[in-house]
């Protein structure tokens, strides 16, 4: 997830790819090549060279951490690196690397930085044969999925078939599979024009995903824009929530290959999920939980003042910046909008979903502030605050809690009557009772007592995260000046 160094223009765009960028105002997206026929092999072209829980919501954000990688080669490189070959010479000195496809296609790129020579025997080529089968191409896929769609790179599902240790646009190394999702794959990477790693999102073909992905594209512009402007001289630098860019992980570039939008990140590391998990979901002590608190919060402020909802805030989304220090970055963009551009009415992940989500009342950037309540409560008490199996055990669970809901939060609720009886308002049976039986009665539970924690600051913190009503909620703005925040340790200190 990122710098913002920006590529050449691709040379081969389309008419309908044109008009959907200016559509969603992205300025300077490349735009995919053409479906084309399978090129000839001595075809010459143009070439440029060379990561958690299952989430209740159908989110393109799962975000992984990069474990350690099992194919090692490119782990240990860094700068200097070797230059560029231009697509002629990569064909005199690497054909046997290429398959049939890749000596037409190694011509649309200006430069070859890899070429997936660590693959070796053809095996990364469809229909190849691979030293071993973690190799092969489309081993990662489904059992009973072929790779017989796109010349043979894509599944039926528009899933981009990964070899590991191939090449993406002849510059990326894969080395890891560090996340899957409906939107696509994460995949850990070398990036052999910079010397350096790389996450890099590879968005299923499919025109849903890829619509959406444009979206998340444009968001991330924005937010590198911002960043922009705040670090100029005389920029409003105060914006920033780490004075590195708002607290959000940050894009390098986006490209299409092969008709997949591909996304390339800075790399992280681990997320807060597996850092629990890591600490045997024992719950972490209040510093720490205050620390990730005021590094979220600047964050949200970052994004409140871009307009920007993130949509899906949860530990898996919060990455530590480095492992053993408690730097962080809020990730994944996927399911962000822009507040007046709601899309949407699915969205954030259950156990952190707001009430006026659940209930179909419009949203506003409230429904951060409120994941972000459940969220630390989690990583406070070790387990999820509200556990819901669906939506209606969901809400007996938040009502349970901090009561029913007073009669405003379902006065524009579309929903309201899945879960609540017209006109009185009242919690219907399949609300209140689970699948046992057991009856969750509205105000019965208080929320010291569900997080076991005396420390009246950090109670009444989560208390004013949790309100029915978005506007009764605490912004970031005043989050950041309630007495369990201010004043903060360093964010940079270790775990």
């Amino acid at each position: 997830m990122s710098s913002r160094a920006r590529e050449r223009r691709s040379p081969a765009r389309s008419d309908a790819l044109d008009a959907a960028l200016k559509t969603l105002d992205v300025r300077d997206a490349p735009g995919p090549p053409p479906t084309r026929r399978r090129p000839s092999v001595p075809a010459l072209e143009r070439a440029f060279a060379s990561p958690g829980r299952t989430s209740s919501a159908s989110s393109p954000a799962s975000s992984s951490s990069p474990a350690s990688s099992a194919v090692p080669s490119a782990s240990s490189r860094s700068t200097p690196h070797a230059p560029a070959m231009s697509p002629a010479a990569a064909l005199r000195t690497r054909r046997e690397h290429l398959s049939a496809y890749e000596q037409g296609e190694i011509g649309e790129y200006p430069q070859i930085w890899y070429c997936g020579d660590g693959v070796g025997g053809g095996g990364k080529k469809p229909g190849g044969r691979a030293k071993k089968p973690s190799d092969a191409p489309g081993a990662d896929l489904a059992p009973g999925a072929a790779l017989a769609h796109n010349h043979g790179f894509d599944d039926e599902r528009g899933d981009y078939g990964v070899t590991l240790r191939d090449h993406l646009a002849y510059r990326y190394e894969i080395l890891e599979i560090v996340g899957k999702g409906s939107f696509g794959k994460v995949l850990r990477c070398f990036d052999h024009k910079t010397g350096s790693h790389a996450a890099v999102k590879v968005i299923r073909n499919k025109k849903r995903f890829h619509h959406q992905a444009l979206v998340e594209v444009k968001i991330l512009e924005r937010l590198r824009h911002a960043r922009r402007e705040a670090s100029a001289p005389g920029g409003a630098s105060s914006s920033s929530s780490h004075g590195d860019g708002g607290g959000c992980v940050e894009m390098r570039e986006y490209f299409y290959f092969r008709n997949h939008l591909c996304i390339a990140f800075e790399l992280l590391s681990s997320n807060l999920y597996e850092f629990c998990k890591t600490n045997g979901f024992r719950g972490l002590s209040l510093g720490l939980c205050r620390r990730f608190a005021g590094q979220l919060l600047r964050s949200l402020r970052f994004l409140r003042a871009q307009r920007i909802i993130h949509c899906d805030l949860k530990p898996e989304n919060v990455l530590l910046e480095r492992p053993n220090k408690s730097a962080i970055k809020l990730v994944d963009f996927g399911s962000s909008c822009f507040e007046d551009e709601r899309a949407y009415t699915y969205i954030q992940s259950r156990f952190y979903r707001a009430p006026e989500v659940i209930l179909g009342t419009p949203y506003d950037q409230g429904i951060d502030m409120w994941s972000l309540g459940c969220v630390l409560a989690e990583l406070y008490a070790g387990r999820p605050l509200f556990p819901g199996e669906n939506e209606a055990e969901q809400l007996a669970r938040i009502m349970e809690v901090i009561g029913a809901p007073p009669p405003s939060a379902l006065a524009d609720a579309t929903r309201a009557e899945t879960f609540f009886r017209r006109g009185t308002g009242e919690p219907k049976p399949a609300t209140t009772h689970t699948r046992d039986g057991k009856r969750r009665i509205p105000g019965s539970r208080d929320l010291a007592e569900v997080l076991r924690c005396t420390d009246r600051a950090f109670v009444s913190f989560i208390e004013k995260c949790l309100r029915w009503n978005a506007r009764d909620r605490l912004t970031p703005e005043r989050a950041l000046k309630h007495e369990w925040i201010a004043p903060q340790p360093p964010s940079d200190a270790r775990i």
